[in-house]
């Protein structure tokens, strides 16, 4: 995208007093609304690796199955001969380079007749531009590139999915049009589901372990008591759905009395509160992802444990700045070679197939 200039001057004199200056138009940059979710270690919801120069253009994450807890070696038996083989999975994220560009034509005309440093509010444009391109990648990688939205897709695994209201193992688009009624206690969001989709987390699926546990982003004690932590990604219009739970104003209430994180509110914290260690986070950016079906329209929200997704940076974020036509036009980009994933390993039950790993879809009816 270019930008060229209007005469007598390039902005709406009409809308933008002559005066302004330029600290009004500078942009609240801030935090991109899941790099608090970002870290290191292998309990982070969306973990971060950093490749070297020569390393290539790939990362391999390595899982590793747990062993069969069930069956020790008891008393005088043979131990040898009955060793479990440790099993190694990985998944392999795709690095690319990418880059924002921009470019200011008339440098001098466009000093000469406006009072904004036009020029200098690129880079936080293109910064900005970046970053939201960063967390649709990471909400595509979640959602769209697992199960085409365009069709609806086949369905995620019956333990990786939870339909409000209904149960259904099939294909998405199908499983939206068996909603019914979009009221809190139907196929809206309700503390209800948040408690299916936590006990699908621990148990490992509709039964017992049916495929690998989703393990919590944190672990910690409180009152000498484990607290296992996990993280619910909803769009907005799930919230005011979820607003209308007479449970979920009961957690508000015990929250802000007993919890010095709960959201009290009034500000406008995108973090809405905790529900039984799931910690409720309003992502505007999912509504682009909601399946229709039937009249009926699905939010499609995503409940996330420890490494449900990876996101890998080859080279960190750099600006490329050059000169043309005689330096009368400049032109500005923000680089970075960076890849992101969602991560499966095989399902226990066919290892053919391919399993999330710390993700369960949660639909939710809206229309």
């Amino acid at each position: 995208m270019a930008y060229t200039p209007a005469l007598p001057n390039a902005f709406d004199q009409a809308l933008i007093p002559f005066e302004v200056r330029e600290r009004y138009f500078a942009e609240y940059l801030g935090l991109s609304p899941l790099t608090i979710f970002m870290g290191t270690s292998p309990s982070d919801a969306i973990q971060t690796f950093e490749m070297k120069s020569g390393q290539g253009m790939s990362y391999r994450v390595a899982f590793r199955r747990d062993l069969n807890y069930e069956n020790p070696v008891i008393g005088f038996d043979q131990a040898a001969g009955s060793e479990q083989l440790v099993t190694l999975y990985e998944d392999e994220v795709s690095l690319k380079l990418q880059r924002f560009v921009d470019m200011v034509m008339g440098v001098a005309l466009v000093k000469q007749m406006t009072p904004l440093q036009v020029f200098e509010m690129l880079r936080p444009l293109l910064l900005n531009a970046q970053k939201r391109n960063m967390i649709k990648s990471l909400l595509d990688a979640a959602t769209v590139l697992l199960y085409n939205k365009a069709d609806g897709g086949n369905g995620p695994s019956q333990n990786r999915g939870v339909y409000a209201g209904v149960d259904y193992n099939a294909s998405i688009f199908a499983g939206v049009g068996t909603m019914t009624g979009a009221t809190y206690d139907q196929s809206g969001l309700s503390v209800a589901h948040l408690r299916k989709l936590k006990s699908m987390a621990i148990t490992g699926g509709i039964s017992f372990e049916v495929e690998s546990r989703i393990r919590p982003i944190e672990l910690k004690t409180r009152r000498g008591f484990p607290e296992e932590m996990y993280i619910y990604l909803m769009d907005t219009d799930s919230y005011i759905s979820l607003a209308k739970d007479p449970a979920w104003k009961d957690f508000m209430y015990r929250g802000v009395i007993q919890n010095n994180d709960q959201p009290e509110g009034l500000s406008g914290s995108r973090y809405r509160g905790m529900v039984e260690g799931v910690m409720v986070y309003e992502c505007p950016e999912l509504s682009r992802y909601r399946i229709t079906n039937d009249a009926k329209v699905a939010s499609w929200n995503l409940f996330l444990g420890a490494q449900a997704l990876a996101i890998c940076w080859g080279k960190r974020p750099w600006f490329e700045m050059e000169n043309r036509d005689f330096n009368l036009n400049k032109a500005m980009a923000v680089c970075e070679i960076r890849g992101q994933k969602a991560l499966q390993f095989p399902s226990f039950q066919d290892p053919t197939k391919l399993v999330e790993k710390g993700i369960i879809h949660s639909f939710t009816q809206i229309v």
